[in-house]
């Protein structure tokens, strides 16, 4: 229900918004409007008010502004004494800004909602950090699990992205970073490390960067592959995530581990059993296990992210070399692996230096060691085409919880300012990757349709209030932009024509017109139809289930 909610209230009001402008700029160049509708099809509700009726429709998929004499084939015959108040009776700058006044609005309406975002607090990740991984740069430089950074090379640091900011556009191989530890700062000299990262269009690139932290705890997400240990017979799997221990909420590692070693014999586990990836029918489940603690610190079970839990569709170097599901990856090169991430970047860079990895994996409680070339290969990250040396393997990964940290602005010009800079630079990563679409940098399963927009506004709103108003001025933004595209039957199709006009000095002889249309409406019918098969695709299962 929470998803059918959010996806009424912010497809309404990203409508309303893009509708509004047409009609509020309409009204100020004194044109005569008929018809004012939210949502497409027979009128459910409807209202006039003065020349404008007002309706609300069965469609709940967009919305139209009808100008008195918009389709002279249906409409009757407009009076000659009102002929000047019709929409094509204006002149060409009046109709530019009238076609222009919508995507407008929805960036006006992305201002609005950002101004909104910050004054009650925009969530982000404090740049407290959650994980310390031993034997990485991190560690030997001396952070610990717990510091807050305060500054890196006197620059301030204020959320988790700061870092990433600041260290992106160091060129020295070092940096000064300063930590907050309880009451005192310490300042700490560490070495950087260019690393594989992405920048704010998803692009991947490679930068300075700190190597071995992370602002989240490692999950209580759990892998088990020894039958004989104390974990298998009770019945625990790789992938299961324990959510509680005899009552007692269990969000991290760190947490099951503090409570195993305070408490002995039989404990109760909640435990979330994620969906098989082999059995598309199976559903999540929720069951309670209960594991005999004797005190050895052996009962089998360790985080979830190093466990191969199966192997990409492409060539896969590790399930060549003789790696098989369930396998513990504990050493690369005969050094301790703590995160996936680590694993990533230590196969990535030996990938690029043309060098085989030494992997050492746990199986059956026996140690294995094998010998592999990464291979390169095609992967698609949130949409987005590249190239990286992999092993071919696939884990099961949650991330732990995080310190959060809201963002606050009151200085209402302040506000106003930050609003505006957050609304400019989505529109230009929007802008990026529309291009990238077009060029195919970008795959069209990138492409998502009502049922997406509809899990994310739900899982959004779950969050709160700021993080559904973040990402409604987000899609605000982004259906500004595509409305831009120069499309027939977008508004971007009428300001081409209008282009045209401005530079012919004469409209566009009405059949060409014609034609362009058709072919705008076979293409938007042709984006509409990917949406939805991409929608089915992440989705169908849930669907399917649904209607059971």
């Amino acid at each position: 229900m929470i998803y059918i909610i959010g996806f009424i209230v912010l497809l309404g009001l990203l409508v309303l918004a893009h509708e509004l402008g047409h009609f509020l700029m309409g009204k100020l160049c004194k044109v005569k409007i008929e018809a004012f509708a939210m949502g497409f099809g027979k009128p459910l509700l409807k209202k006039k008010y003065g020349e404008t009726e007002y309706r609300l429709c069965m469609i709940p998929l967009g919305g139209y502004v009808k100008f008195v004499g918009d389709d002279p084939e249906k409409d009757a015959p407009v009076p000659a004494e009102i002929k000047p108040f019709t929409f094509a009776e204006q002149k060409l700058w009046k109709r530019t800004l009238i076609v222009f006044a919508g995507p407008a609005f929805n960036f006006i309406l992305a201002v609005a909602l950002f101004a909104v975002v910050y004054f009650v607090g925009e969530p982000n990740i404090a740049p407290n950090i959650g994980y310390v991984e031993k034997g990485s740069i991190a560690y030997d430089s001396g952070i610990k699990e717990g510091d807050q950074i305060v500054t890196i090379n006197g620059k301030n640091i204020n959320i988790w992205g700061d870092i990433d900011e600041v260290l992106g556009k160091s060129t020295a191989m070092e940096a000064s970073v300063v930590v907050k530890r309880g009451s005192e700062e310490k300042t700490l000299s560490v070495k950087l490390k260019s690393l594989l990262s992405r920048n704010r269009y998803g692009e991947p690139v490679y930068k300075n960067s700190i190597q071995g932290i992370a602002p989240y705890k490692t999950s209580s997400m759990i892998g088990v592959n020894d039958t004989t240990s104390i974990a298998y017979k009770a019945g625990f799997k790789t992938g299961d995530l324990i959510v509680s221990a005899d009552s007692t909420e269990i969000r991290s590692w760190e947490e099951l581990n503090k409570y195993l070693a305070q408490h002995r014999g039989e404990i109760k586990f909640k435990v979330k059993r994620f969906v098989d990836r082999k059995d598309k029918k199976a559903k999540d489940k929720e069951l309670e296990i209960v594991l005999n603690n004797n005190g050895s610190g052996k009962l089998g079970f360790y985080p979830s992210e190093l466990f191969v839990m199966g192997f990409t569709k492409d060539k896969s170097p590790a399930k060549d070399a003789g790696i098989v599901e369930n396998d513990r990856i504990v050493a690369v090169n005969r050094k301790e692996i703590g995160s996936f991430f680590t694993l990533q970047q230590t196969v990535d860079e030996a990938g690029r230096e043309s060098k085989n990895i030494e992997l050492t994996v746990e199986r059956n409680g026996k140690l294995l060691k094998y010998n592999i070339s990464p291979g390169l290969q095609k992967v698609e990250t949130l949409g987005a085409k590249e190239k990286r040396f992999l092993l071919g393997i696939e884990t099961d990964f949650a991330a732990g919880p995080v310190v959060e940290k809201k963002v606050i602005v009151r200085n209402p010009f302040k506000l106003i300012v930050v609003a505006i800079e957050k609304t400019l630079m989505w529109m230009w990563i929007t802008l990026v990757g529309l291009f990238k679409l077009c060029t195919g940098a970008v795959s069209l399963k990138a492409v998502g349709g009502p049922i997406m927009i509809g899990k994310i506004a739900g899982d959004s709103l779950l969050l709160g209030i700021a993080y559904f108003f973040r990402i409604a001025a987000v899609i605000s933004i982004n259906l500004g932009i595509i409305n831009l595209v120069p499309i027939p039957v977008l508004d971007g199709g009428h300001l081409m024509f209008f282009g045209i006009e401005a530079i012919i000095r004469k409209p566009v002889k009405e059949k060409y017109q014609i034609v362009a249309q058709q072919v705008g409406f076979y293409i938007l019918i042709g984006l509409v139809a990917l949406s939805f098969f991409n929608d089915f695709m992440n989705f169908g299962s849930g669907i399917l289930r649904f209607f059971k």
